[in-house]
């Protein structure tokens, strides 16, 4: 922990003194704080979730991002950020106090722009636009489980967010820009069972304008799969994954879905719908129901009310169910539902 902070520290000093220079460094960060209550409906089940009320940091945040001018179109551009929770901040516990999230540095022109460093893959980036609770309990890449791994956290077996990763993105032309990445396993090419030892390659496409968003995604994970619901055991195969999706935004609602085809590594394809409608400026409601195919159905509602634009509270009823007509080896039923009372703090 004293390494850490030790760290952040002489990073933000380094960039506080480059800043007078040459940029101006932006300090950020967010506290996102739940109270939680679970139900559990069986005794057993492979949700995860247990009768109990707890505390939990949703992804709270602190980082220092900036641009330089270098002239003639140019520009460098820097992002340091790390999750910290300050809802269990003791090493002894589950805390995340400086963990590394996005930690890049990169150059954009009229060419576009390259980043190296650990940051979200052009799979992941288009989560947080889609799903109206991202970061909440109730998010789809989490207790709901309508989102694959590949929405995830850090990591470099097929998570959403790539560690030695190099990523292009082009210029936006008539509404479409595209995102490549490919990832330096760090491995030494040895398979196991949850890796393959290979490097990942990610595409993506986006077309755009003020009412539509749609895209297309592929990336090939560095990660064994499991195959369909009932078959084998995870093995080593290496099988990509594939979505789309998009999202219309109106004046006081949007709307978006997404679907992705994930069987050979989930088990099971993916799909949901989602919306925001805003009662008005100040309050909003969200809903989103969807599956993974074969083993589960969540849903999810909630009420945001901002109190200002950098503090908001709200609260979220989240439910998953199994679809499963019998129980293949390895899975086990559930019934459950959270309901989640959070607080929001940007700066």
């Amino acid at each position: 922990m004293k390494k850490n902070i030790l760290t952040l520290a002489v990073a933000a000093g380094l960039i506080a003194s480059a800043g007078v220079a040459s940029a101006d460094p932006t300090l950020y960060g967010r506290v996102h704080l739940a109270l939680e209550t679970s139900s559990d409906g069986n005794t057993t089940g492979t949700s995860g979730v247990a009768e109990d009320t707890d505390m939990n940091s949703r992804k709270s945040v602190i980082g220092v991002k900036g641009t330089e001018d270098l002239g003639g179109g140019l520009k460098a551009f820097y992002k340091l950020e790390w999750e910290v929770d300050p809802a269990d901040s003791g090493t002894g516990g589950k805390g995340k106090n400086l963990d590394g999230r996005d930690q890049f540095a990169g150059l954009k022109g009229g060419w576009g722009k390259v980043l190296f460093g650990t940051a979200s893959t052009n799979y992941k980036q288009m989560g947080g636009k889609v799903d109206p609770f991202w970061h909440h309990a109730a998010e789809g890449r989490g207790y709901t489980n309508t989102m694959s791994f590949a929405h995830g956290s850090k990591g470099n077996t097929g998570q959403g967010r790539q560690e030695n990763m190099l990523q292009y993105t082009t210029p936006k032309m008539a509404g479409i820009e595209l995102v490549v990445n490919y990832t330096l396993s760090g491995k030494d090419g040895t398979a196991t069972t949850t890796d393959t030892g290979d490097e990942v390659l990610g595409v993506g496409g986006r077309w755009s304008n003020k009412a539509f968003l749609v895209f297309i995604d592929y990336i090939d994970p560095s990660q064994g799969g499991s195959g369909a619901i009932g078959s084998p055991a995870a093995g080593l195969q290496d099988e990509s994954l594939i979505k789309i999706g998009g999202k219309w935004t109106a004046k006081q609602f949007w709307l978006s879905a997404q679907y992705e085809a994930a069987e050979d590594q989930t088990g099971g394809d993916y799909m949901f719908v989602g919306g925001n409608f805003d009662i008005n400026k100040n309050n909003a409601i969200m809903a989103t129901i969807g599956q993974h195919t074969d083993l589960s159905t969540g849903y999810a509602i909630g009420y945001t009310h901002s109190m200002s634009k950098q503090t908001k509270v709200y609260i979220d009823y989240s439910a998953l169910s199994d679809d499963l007509d019998d129980t293949p080896a390895g899975y086990e039923k559930f019934d459950d539902s959270v309901i989640a009372l959070g607080f929001i703090k940007s700066f």
